[in-house]
């Protein structure tokens, strides 16, 4: 935790020196497919947005200068919606700490949850809230499993973990969708050009 909290400071002080970022160009439209080629809004994904240092050095090999140089480039994007803002704050975090720090997947389902929650609370005022809260839920459930640091040294035990835990989930949001087809004709996630905000502006 204390971690984290050294990232949210830092994090804040190189947003406090790129005031007014840019709009998310070309949000990303969530699909059903929760895998490695999954995409939302500007900074969900694996491997996405691919922003890189001038130098073309990976974030790994970057010295601490380097580092900020690299964070102010993703604070000059302004997330889609809350749920991608959550994902750049998580991208960030790797960037700081090295996507071997615990901290930084624990707070992105950590965050997905809280949201999750928030958004099914306002589901009964537009049913936009509960494919907000379907998409925050999903991600959340899958992302020790299918969004996992493929350079962690995971032992064969953790591997066969992450393999069961992949196909539970997987076999679970398969349950949910059957579900959602009996009970409703929505889309289960957002469709393009509707935002997920906690607080609608």
């Amino acid at each position: 935790m204390k971690m984290y909290v050294l990232f949210s400071i830092l994090s804040a002080l190189l947003f406090a020196q790129n005031p007014e970022p840019k709009p998310c160009d070309n949000p990303a439209v969530a699909t059903d497919d929760l895998g490695k080629k999954f995409r939302y809004g500007c900074f969900c994904g694996e491997d996405y947005p691919n922003i890189q240092h001038p130098s073309k050095k990976s974030y790994r090999d970057l010295n601490l200068t380097e580092k900020q140089e690299l964070i102010a480039q993703y604070n000059a994007i302004a997330p889609y919606d809350d749920i991608d803002k959550v994902c750049q704050e998580h991208d960030i975090c790797f960037i700081i700490f090295g996507r071997k720090a615990e901290s930084c997947n624990d707070t992105i389902y950590s965050e997905l949850n809280l949201l999750e929650d928030k958004f099914r609370k306002k589901e009964s005022k537009e049913n936009h809230y509960e494919q907000c809260a379907n998409l925050a839920s999903d991600m959340g459930s899958v992302f020790h499993t299918i969004f996992a640091p493929s350079d962690d040294d995971d032992t064969l035990f953790d591997l066969g973990i992450l393999m069961i835990n992949g196909a539970v989930t997987a076999a679970n949001k398969g349950f949910q969708e059957s579900i959602d087809m009996l009970t409703q004709e929505e889309e289960r996630y957002p469709p393009a050009n509707v935002k997920c905000m906690v607080s609608e502006k």
